[in-house]
């Protein structure tokens, strides 16, 4: 990068320095004195332009002087040489200018020294793809500009290019500048913001300048994206809105004036900051893309229907089923009631699984399990005079199992029955649903 900062009288404009010397010029030779000056001394006209003739280096083409008593001072060009065309003078009073893409059958590919300087009318202005060269001065003092669109043929912004352009705000520069030198002329005016692409000749410029020189303010800029991601696919439900994660590299680029589309606005529509909405079922994809328009990411985006969640209360009180949208919570849970269990919760699967609460989502139609744990009762087994003999404890429907055998001097046990005398005699297999007292029954020997 290079950087210059040329003194400029402000007494004169940089048109009429070159207008001063064409004259004096065109007294010199007829005086029969030849020499080069280095400024535009001749130029053509087209309309509102005035512009010059230049070589491969963008470089003025000189013509050959002749002057004869009859015709006077004369002109001849090398044309082998001319390749393109630069705007010497604009010299119309539109507020909103388009720089021509030709000029007498060339490319316009330079804008001259002081090709605008000073024009106090023009707020905006938009320059022809082609343009490779802003020359110093070019827009110097143009007090009242506040819009400037730079090609993406530009290559070089010569020094004070902008100078003393107040109003100027923000510009965009082309990725492929690799020259810049001092365009806005710090010394003259406030440094517009520059947008510029991350890690290009400008962006490297812009920070070794804001890291050389101690500036009162560092020259303000922002970076173009390099990159942008979005995830592959999102999921979401009819009436539901989600935000688009995208990632922007680098961090600070910016990433808020990216452009974002639905292929079918009927399933999901998205808003300009990457909030989706779900419309109807269906798959959409989602796409953002960067201002330049060289970077675009995508996002498959399935809107899912309400899914019907169904509950088994296996074997307790009917539970009704429910209509769950897409990835929202299954919400209250009903308590079903069985006889001699107690509710031990909701789970994914009939034995096992994970156990839910009102805020597991629901993703797809589901069913779930009620799980239960059966009451224990207690049992106890009443000797009617035989030896003490240890209570059990028996879950709900629970078949009593094995008999105690107590004994009774004198007597021999006839069995275990439902009442101290009389009653019905039990077996192991007794299943028990309630606390009970069972007794033992004697025959004497």
């Amino acid at each position: 990068m290079e950087t210059m900062n040329p003194t400029r009288d402000f007494a004169s404009t940089p048109s009429t320095l070159k207008k001063a010397f064409s004259a004096l010029l065109a007294l010199l030779l007829v005086a029969g004195v030849f020499f080069v000056v280095p400024l535009s001394v001749s130029a053509e006209n087209t309309g509102d332009w005035s512009w010059y003739y230049v070589d491969k280096n963008g470089q003025m083409v000189w013509p050959d002087f002749g002057f004869d008593e009859n015709n006077g001072l004369s002109e001849t060009y090398d044309f082998s040489k001319v390749v393109g065309v630069a705007i010497d003078e604009y010299t119309g009073a539109a507020t909103s200018v388009t720089t021509p893409a030709t000029l007498g059958g060339y490319p316009v590919q330079v804008i001259g020294f002081g090709a605008f300087a000073d024009n106090i009318t023009i707020k905006s202005v938009k320059i022809s793809e082609g343009v490779k060269t802003i020359e110093f001065f070019a827009f110097v003092d143009c007090v009242s500009l506040t819009s400037v669109t730079l090609p993406s043929s530009l290559r070089s912004i010569e020094a004070s290019a902008f100078s003393n352009c107040a109003a100027l705000k923000t510009v965009t520069l082309p990725k492929d500048i690799s020259k810049i030198s001092d365009p806005f002329g710090y010394e003259y005016g406030k440094y517009p913001t520059l947008v510029c692409y991350a890690n290009s000749p400008v962006h490297k410029w812009i920070v070794a300048q804001n890291n050389k020189y101690d500036w009162d303010k560092n020259i303000p800029y922002r970076v173009y994206a390099e990159t942008i991601k979005l995830p592959a696919t999102k999921n979401i439900g009819v009436g539901k809105t989600a935000t688009l994660t995208i990632t922007v590299t680098p961090k600070d680029a910016i990433a808020q004036t990216l452009t974002w589309s639905s292929s079918n606005k009927a399933i999901a529509t998205v808003d300009a900051t990457g909030k989706i909405k779900g419309i109807k079922a269906g798959t959409v994809t989602i796409t953002a893309e960067t201002y330049s328009k060289k970077e675009v990411a995508s996002c498959k985006v399935t809107v899912k229907a309400a899914s019907t969640v169904k509950f088994d209360a296996q074997s307790g009180t009917k539970v009704a089923n429910k209509s769950i949208a897409y990835d929202t919570a299954v919400g209250t849970l009903t308590t079903p009631k069985r006889t001699g269990y107690k509710f031990a919760g909701w789970y994914t699967a009939k034995t096992g699984g994970t156990k839910i609460t009102s805020k597991t989502k629901v993703t797809k139609a589901t069913t779930y399990y009620a799980h239960w744990t059966a009451n224990k009762y207690a049992v106890t087994f009443n000797a009617n005079g035989g030896s003490a003999v240890k209570a059990k404890s028996i879950s709900y429907n629970t078949a009593v199992g094995a008999l105690p055998t107590p004994t009774r001097k004198g007597y021999k046990l006839v069995g275990w029955y439902t009442k101290k005398s009389g009653g019905t005699k039990i077996a192991k297999t007794q299943k028990i649903t309630k606390a009970t007292t069972y007794y033992a029954h004697w025959a004497k020997k």
